[in-house]
């Protein structure tokens, strides 16, 4: 994005902001840091492209620094919950449990929503009153909204256990509220009191009547007859009993001035705020920066009383050890950026936390779990003790971590044999993930053991950090699934969380050096990360992410981590609602930008170090809770001057990019001198003494003497006295490049290996091997030429021709001869040469040819150039884009034919051929390995199956899936669900029938360039739109039954029959039909 478009963004950032406020009621403005921060951000799909979740998932509403109430508005209701800024209705406001930025983040519990008139009291929470943003303010701890229908306005502040509303109904509006979703609830005087949480609502108005209604009550108030009626609400809740919930409200809220409740908090997140102090005189890029560090600041939430007694994790009654306690742990998201945000900003509030979770182990035996991957609350643990948190005492934090492990290890059987084995077999859903994450875990906590224990000779994870590298594929050189010895060459999804093969290889954050060497060495290694980033192979859009773009720090070319990390926060985090690239995850994504805003981030929390780039602003000032401050300041204030010429600390320039914890709590000047061009600002390299030393040995060749495309081998030797790692190298044919490969060798090792050589201009030649070992060899002339002297290869072409249109293919070939070759090459079509192609090639050249041609009919064809073929269809209808058709009363003999015309094969473990039905379950399932033909190659899809379920079981169930990619399913035991492109694009659910057990029924979904559909027997039962145009290809087989990503789970047990995918989306008129078409068979066959 260049500077003009960033200032027009900001222009738009500012009106976006100023047309909320445009009302004729004034309202005293935000002051401090507060003013600064924008709760819109966030609250809409992300404005850059996203692969693994596209909603921010703020909310706007009111909440206190790390606040347990949370007053917000909620857009959208059902599958769609919480708040979504493109919306214009507001279905209800919800009081508590907003994860934000989690994909429903924005949606909580307990709710309430002042009534209108015209509405019967059973739809409360169920339609929606409009409202538009130019009647909407948030600020930091305050939210207002006036609702468009009556004028009912409505004001929202919060302390950090309880909060205040006030009502405002026009003159002649009915003052009535609902309060729902918050289970058996007592009416009384001026309270209403529910179970859930044990929720209290206090009003200072009493309240004149109260009905029951669908999922709540609805309170009524006494209306002024010739003004507007105010009424004014407190809300409070508490773990341990409403006589808490009550000391809260008093304590927190005492009285009724709302004005100065919102100045509190208004405070509050001043003092929270100020921790850091930007000057600079960019607006813009200070509103992401104090909202990204706002938005840092509210998860854990505190839920400890005020008296400081709280439920613990085993249900009983504890008494805080510090000054809060805190809950809502998701350590696989926070560990990475949040966690140590906070042991550098507030270490008080982190000490409460790892204390918190300390007690969590106390209470149920393990450390907080994770609701993804791994056991990151040891990663937690071990980066607070590295910097100095004061409530990690080591010898409890060890026995909490080894208890954890076994607790896991005896529940989790992948986690077993990862103890067993080293990794997670493909067995097993997720299993690089799991692999990669595992060794990570053992890591940490080897890690803690010897910066707690240095002389200790027993620890058990010590080794246990590189188990990464045995899901290495030497050959490829990314982290594969593997199952025994074999790799999964081409997994797509199968084996990642959240991510693939390009985003795991790099997932290693306590090896960088070697993880660097095994993938080839500096040079390779930078070269295809570089190339994978600048390609979008990799995205910048979630937690797997954080660490990548300063993976270049540990190579010679630190300028290219500069360059990425301004290029993302210049292009992927703006002031607008969609202004965060994905999910924010509890503020995981945001505190990497308050980080990188900085000029620093922790690569690998466990190590007490900070890796750093050129920072944002002129100058910031962090004031650092141990009274001393850090003044950071950039020199070369442009702001597309990203890359580094010098680092000064205190005047000492850095050699290394890197800076440690205790550099940086000691306070000081942290100075950046920048460049609008890279320099080398760094005289060493990190971790220099962890490379490999290679040395070629004597090298020989097979044969002295060869004919013209002869394959033989130059065979030599290697030796390693450094550290493992996989060498390049390169032969040269007469002092040119000829090819290149590599061969992995241990540390201190020599290894013999080889490489395959063929040669075809005649004469003699010289081999060199980096250089080094010239051998020579004599390239015989053809005894005859071949009627083909061509090898073909690569040949590709579209899957689909509409009638009209020509097939576009392309082919590598290669003259095989030791002469030059001009001879045509034949393109044939269902066996009849249809083109003939010009050529011109030189002894052994290779090149890539390209052609189109013009198909005669509709249907199957096949071309055919040399040995390879490929199948397409000539399509006129959009049902005749069919590329997989499985029908089970039209089986071939004792296989599962595809009857689409592009015989894919189907693979039917336990599935008998002579039902008129295919059964699928524990046992059963069909899988269609990954061809041409069902790699989705356009934006649109629809996916069709009859399915018969035999149970209402409550676990997800996938019944037609592309891995976790393109997905047809049950989820949960209570929707339906389609994804396509990954659920991160947005998923389509609609509630299950009541007869949806013991029944047949046709599913559809559909996916097309702006939405999902799904369709139930004909009929459209959900729609949802998508933020982005999703690339619909994966690598991964198709299965019915079952998800090859998540082996033995998420199993289908029923009947399915009449299985189909077609690259084009179908019309609703078009799944009506087939539906007419298929009924009989069905109702004929219960």
């Amino acid at each position: 994005m260049n500077l003009v478009s960033r200032n027009m963004l900001a222009l738009i950032g500012s009106i976006f902001l100023l047309g909320l406020f445009s009302n004729e009621r004034s309202f005293a403005q935000t002051s401090g840091n507060a003013a600064w921060v924008n709760p819109f951000i966030g609250t809409a799909d992300s404005d850059t492209k996203t692969n693994w979740g596209t909603a921010g998932g703020t909310y706007p509403g009111a909440v206190y620094p790390w606040g347990r109430v949370q007053l917000t508005p909620e857009t959208g209701i059902g599958a769609n919950r919480g708040y979504h800024y493109t919306d214009s209705v507001i279905y209800q406001f919800s009081c508590v449990n907003h994860y934000s930025g989690y994909p429903e983040g924005s949606g909580g519990n307990v709710f309430f929503m002042p009534s209108n008139s015209s509405l019967p009291g059973d739809s409360m929470g169920l339609v929606g009153r409009p409202f538009s943003h130019k009647n909407e303010q948030a600020t930091p701890g305050f939210y207002r909204v006036v609702l468009d229908d009556d004028g009912t306005e409505l004001e929202m502040t919060t302390n950090a256990r309880s909060g205040m509303v006030r009502f405002r109904f026009p003159e002649g509006v009915a003052p009535k509220i609902y309060i729902g979703g918050a289970g058996k609830i007592n009416v009384e005087g001026t309270e209403v009191k529910a179970e859930a949480w044990n929720s209290l609502f206090r009003f200072l108005q009493k309240i004149a009547s109260s009905e029951s209604v669908s999922d709540g009550v609805l309170v009524s108030f006494k209306a002024s007859k010739k003004s507007e009626t105010i009424i004014e609400m407190k809300y409070c809740c508490s773990s341990v009993s409403w006589e808490g919930a009550n000391k809260n409200m008093e304590s927190e809220l005492p009285g009724w001035d709302f004005e100065q409740f919102r100045l509190n908090a208004e405070k509050a997140w001043n003092e929270s705020l100020s921790v850091v102090q930007v000057d600079d005189e960019r607006k813009t890029e200070k509103t992401i920066f104090y909202t990204a560090l706002y938005h840092s600041l509210l998860m854990p939430w505190i839920i400890s009383d005020i008296d400081g007694f709280y439920r613990g994790a085993d249900g009983k009654v504890y008494q805080t050890k510090g000054s809060n306690q805190y809950g809502a742990f998701s350590p696989w998201d926070t560990y990475r950026s949040l966690h140590p945000l906070l042991c550098l900003l507030c270490p008080q509030v982190q000490q409460d936390i790892v204390r918190s979770m300390l007690d969590v182990y106390q209470q149920a035996g393990h450390l907080p779990s994770d609701p993804m991957t791994g056991n990151h609350a040891i990663a937690v643990l071990a980066d607070s003790y590295a910097k100095g948190i004061d409530s990690v005492d080591p010898a409890e934090a060890l026995v909490a971590i080894e208890k954890t492990l076994d607790y896991f290890a005896a529940r989790t059987p992948d986690f077993q044999f990862y103890r067993e084995r080293g990794y997670v077999s493909a067995d097993f859903p997720e299993s690089v993930t799991r692999t990669v994450e595992y060794t990570y875990d053992d890591w940490a906590a080897g890690h803690f053991l010897s910066t707690v224990y240095p002389d200790s000779t027993n620890n058990r994870f010590s080794n246990a950090a590189e188990n990464y590298r045995n899901l290495i594929d030497l050959e490829s050189l990314f982290i594969l699934p593997r199952k025994g010895e074999d790799f999964i060459k081409h997994p797509g999804n199968q084996g990642y969380k959240e991510g693939d093969k390009w985003v795991y290889s790099y997932g290693v954050q306590q090896d960088p050096w070697g993880l660097i060497n095994y993938l080839g060495g500096s040079e390779f290694f930078v070269t295809r990360l570089d190339s994978a980033l600048s390609a979008g192979q990799i995205l910048f859009d979630n937690e797997t992410m954080l660490h990548i773009p300063y993976y270049f720090n540990y190579t010679p070319y630190p300028e290219k981590t500069q360059y990425l990390v301004n290029r993302i926060r210049n292009e992927r985090y703006l002031n607008t609602p969609g202004g965060i690239p994905g999910n924010d995850d509890l503020g995981s994504m945001s505190s990497w930008y308050v980080f990188s805003a900085l000029g620093f981030y922790p690569f690998c929390p466990g190590e007490p170090n900070y890796s750093v780039v050129a920072p944002l602003f002129a100058k910031a000032i962090v004031h650092l809770p141990n009274g001393k401050t850090l003044t950071i300041r950039k020199e070369g204030k442009d702001i597309d001057n990203c890359y580094l010429v010098e680092v000064l600390l205190n005047g000492d320039q850095q050699t290394v990019p890197q800076l440690s914890h205790a550099q940086l709590v000691a306070g000081g000047e942290l100075t950046f001198k920048c460049s609008a061009e890279p320099v080398n600002a760094f005289s060493d390299l990190l971790y220099r003494d962890k490379s490999p030393e290679f040395k070629i040995h004597a090298a020989s060749v097979s044969k002295r003497q060869v004919s013209p495309d002869e394959e033989f081998w130059l065979r030599y030797g290697l030796s390693n006295s450094g550290s493992s790692g996989t060498k390049f190298f390169y032969l040269q044919l007469n002092g040119n490049p000829l090819k290149s490969g590599h061969a992995f060798i241990p540390a201190n090792s020599v290894v013999a290996d080889s490489i395959a050589i063929r040669l075809y201009k005649p004469g003699k030649v010289s081999l060199t091997i980096d250089g080094e070992f010239t051998q020579s060899v004599e390239v015989l002339k053809d005894k005859s030429i071949p009627e083909n002297p061509y090898r073909i290869s690569e040949l590709q072409s579209n899957v689909l021709v509409p009638v009209g249109d020509s097939l576009s293919f392309s082919f590598q070939v290669q003259n095989i001869t030791g002469q030059l070759q001009s001879k045509p090459i034949e393109v044939s079509a269902d066996c009849r040469v249809v083109t003939q192609i010009s050529v011109k090639l030189e002894p052994g050249e290779i090149t890539k040819l390209s052609a189109k041609i013009k198909p005669e009919a509709v249907g199957i064809h096949h071309l055919q150039i040399g040995n390879q073929q490929v199948a397409f269809k000539q399509v006129e209808k959009v049902t005749e884009a069919l590329v997989l058709e499985l029908d089970a009363t039209k089986k071939g003999g004792e296989e599962v034919t595809d009857l689409s015309g592009f015989s894919n094969t189907v693979l039917h473990p336990g599935i008998g051929v002579d039902a008129d039905f295919f059964q699928v379950g524990t046992q059963s399932h069909l899988e269609i390995p990954a061809s041409k033909s069902m790699q989705v190659e356009d934006k649109s899809m629809t996916m069709s199956v009859w399915v018969y379920p035999e149970n209402h079981d409550q676990q997800s169930q996938d019944i037609f899936c592309q891995a976790d990619f393109n997905v047809l399913q049950i989820q949960g035991g209570a929707y339906l669900n389609f994804f396509a492109g990954g659920w991160g694009r947005g998923e389509c659910r609609a509630a299950l029938t009541e007869n949806w057990v013991g029944k047949w029924h046709h599913l559809v979904g559909v996916c097309d360039d702006e939405e999902l559909r799904l369709y139930v027997d004909g009929q459209l039962v959900a729609s949802q739109k998508v933020a982005h145009v999703p690339s619909l290809a994966d690598e991964s087989n198709w299965t019915v039954g079952r998800n090859v990503e998540f082996p033995g789970t998420r199993i289908f047990s029923g009947k399915v029959d009449l299985v189909r995918l077609y690259q084009a989306p179908l019309s609703a008129e078009d799944i009506q039909q087939q539906f007419a078409n298929d009924r009989e068979r069905f109702q004929m066959n219960k």
